[in-house]
């Protein structure tokens, strides 16, 4: 390629080299995208489990309203 004792250009300059703002950008975007889809993971897993809090409060108070019933009823007809 080079006649011998010819200079090489610094790597670098090399067509086929990434110069260091180029890697800089790429990490700033990989960095960015991960960013971006770690907000969207927790921010739909919020509302998830957001609305499963909802119901089981739901069912808790259906439990407790359905052992109350029982337990009435069992006490009236102990009374009979």
């Amino acid at each position: 390629m080079y006649p011998s004792g010819a200079f090489l250009p610094p790597a670098r300059h090399h067509p086929e080299a990434r110069s260091d703002q180029e890697v800089n950008v790429g990490a700033l975007v990989t960095l960015g995208i991960i960013l971006v889809v770690l907000w969207a993971v927790l921010w739909l897993g919020f509302h998830i489990v957001s609305g499963i809090i909802h119901l089981l409060i739901i069912v808790g108070v259906i439990l407790i309203v359905w052992g109350l019933i029982k337990r009435g009823a069992r006490a009236v007809d102990r009374r009979l």
